[in-house]
């Protein structure tokens, strides 16, 4: 039977988050529906992230740390995929 892997949550800084190739394109509409959202609801889902060159690249949820970018974090829940 093969190893099921389960992701790490921890708390990332913005600056040591990047986009991975491969991410969707990134629209500004709904950067701001994200915006409303975390200001209602908070941070509910965290940014799922994989260890790459000199950085943690995004590889699910752009639009919401877009979002929190501009609503001033400067540190993400994430969790930690590792291979």
């Amino acid at each position: 039977m093969n190893e099921i892997r389960i992701g790490e949550a921890k708390m990332i800084q913005a600056k040591e988050l990047c986009f991975t190739l491969g991410n969707r394109e990134v629209y500004d509409s709904h950067i701001g529906k994200f915006e409303t959202l975390l200001t209602e609801y908070g941070f509910m889902d965290a940014l799922k992230v994989v260890p790459g060159d000199g950085c943690y690249q995004i590889v699910e949820g752009q639009h919401r740390f877009e979002a929190g970018k501009r609503l001033g974090m400067n540190e993400f829940p994430v969790t930690l995929l590792i291979g």
